[in-house]
């Protein structure tokens, strides 16, 4: 006789006698654990160019001028404040990543439990916390950016949830306003806030088709309030600043191809962060894809397939946006580790869903569903903490480097000789990683960036 299905809030009990807070202060301290190495990094790359800008700009001037192809002053601003509170002290600034990324993992938590079993979603966010591609926005200050994106994101499909249970326009409201702050803080989700009113229609009840379209209204006002607002302030131009001929090359393979490896495969070999070559990471991508998916779709209850569906959909979306705009270059630049951080939820969804399955195939008692899930996790996790040369030895030799040459700024007679007119111009970083500490900082901006990380110059 077939096994009923249960939906996952009738088989965790009753809910309301839930207090996962005390959870909150665990997935908080992980991220800081694993990434917050204190004394190891420092300003490099993007840092140097935004705070030039800050340093030469007025503060509106400064949020709404375009980053490459993205208007992004939500973001802009709180990195403002914390460059102006924090100063020289790097650290700090990456303490304060560490701490919302441990904070976007309590986010998570609260939306898998309530489509997963408690443990299953505990063990799925502590992935999350401990996953190794938070190297590159964890350690490296600038990319608060991307974390803030994701914080907005997860804040509005958590509300998305509590409005599928108890709609009300506070909540309605609510969605539109954190979808705008999210597009504004990074818009890599310009495109994924559409999978909130996919949310209800896919995973709701009775009332789905109304929410769906109360959803798309929101979705749709914080869409087009942001396009107007980023051709207003960006322009035109600014679309095509980094990708010429953005719409002229498509449909393409090309654009396939890095949107198939960007949002399917790339995500599933973050979800075991193994050392290999490109092509190994894509076999293996495809066989950690697979096994869930055919699992799910041959024994899967038609709730759990539609799950599996939204969280495909979770990924595919925004990684349309990126592909479009990235599809010229090699599809390895699709794997690029800060895109893990967003396209980690829906891989771990899936993963989650296969796992509750292959948990009610077995009685209760068995050794698959007592020691498979604690070897899976404890493989994981050793697969994702253990030693593993990527982004993260990138930042440390960039930031060694940025460290030496900024630090000679404290002698005066350095400084003074730097600060000299026939030398004003000449790069300040000449040497190090061919990645290059920031190959447009001039001597002269240097010095004055020195400054404005220091407090002013004594007299």
């Amino acid at each position: 006789m077939p096994h009923k299905f249960i939906p996952a809030k009738e088989r965790m009990g009753n809910n309301s006698s839930i207090r996962p807070y005390w959870l909150f202060p665990l997935l908080l301290t992980i991220p800081v654990l694993v990434f917050w190495r204190p004394g190891q990094f420092f300003f490099i790359l993007d840092d140097w160019t935004a705070i030039i800008q800050m340093k030469y700009h007025t503060i509106w001037d400064y949020l709404m001028m375009p980053d490459a192809e993205m208007l992004i002053p939500c973001s802009r601003l709180i990195y403002y404040f914390l460059i102006n509170l924090f100063g020289i002290h790097y650290d700090w600034l990456l303490l304060v990543n560490c701490l919302l990324t441990g904070v976007n993992t309590f986010i998570l938590y609260l939306f898998f439990k309530n489509l997963l079993k408690p443990n299953v979603a505990l063990a799925l966010s502590i992935l999350y916390a401990g996953a190794a591609v938070h190297s590159a926005t964890a350690q490296m200050a600038y990319y608060l950016n991307a974390i803030l994106c994701m914080f907005f994101f997860l804040l509005s499909l958590r509300l998305t949830q509590s409005y599928v249970r108890k709609p009300s326009i506070p909540r309605l409201l609510g969605i539109g306003l954190l979808a705008w702050f999210s597009i504004n803080s990074w818009n890599f989700t310009l495109f994924a806030i559409w999978a909130l009113p996919l949310y209800p229609l896919l995973l709701g009840g009775e009332r789905r088709r109304r929410q769906f379209w109360f959803l798309n209204l929101v979705v749709s006002l914080a869409f087009f309030g942001f396009a107007a607002e980023y051709f207003w302030f960006a322009g035109f131009g600014a679309v095509g600043s980094h990708n010429s001929q953005i719409l002229g090359q498509l449909p393409s393979f090309s654009f396939l191809i890095h949107w198939l490896v960007g949002a399917v495969l790339a995500p599933f070999h973050f979800l075991l962060h193994l050392k290999v070559n490109p092509i190994q990471s894509l076999a293996v991508g495809l066989a950690t894809f697979s096994l869930p998916l055919i699992l799910t779709m041959w024994a899967g209850e038609p709730m759990e397939r539609k799950r599996l569906l939204w969280a495909l959909l979770l990924n595919a979306l925004p990684f349309f946006l990126v592909a479009l705009s990235r599809h010229q270059f090699t599809f390895i630049q699709a794997m690029s580790d800060r895109y893990g951080v967003f396209t980690l939820v829906g891989p771990l969804l899936i993963v989650g869903t296969a796992w509750d399955l292959l948990a009610r195939k077995f009685p209760a008692q068995h050794w698959v569903r007592t020691f498979l899930p604690m070897l899976i996790i404890a493989s994981v996790l050793w697969l994702q903490v253990r030693p593993n040369p990527g982004i993260r030895d990138i930042y440390l030799n960039l930031g060694r480097e940025a460290r030496i040459q900024f630090l000679k700024l404290t002698d005066a007679t350095e400084r003074d000789r730097i600060a000299d007119v026939t030398l004003s111009d000449q790069p300040f970083f000449t040497a190090g990683h061919p990645m290059g500490v920031n190959p447009h900082l001039t001597n002269s901006q240097a010095v004055s960036i020195y400054w404005y990380l220091s407090g002013p110059p004594r007299q």
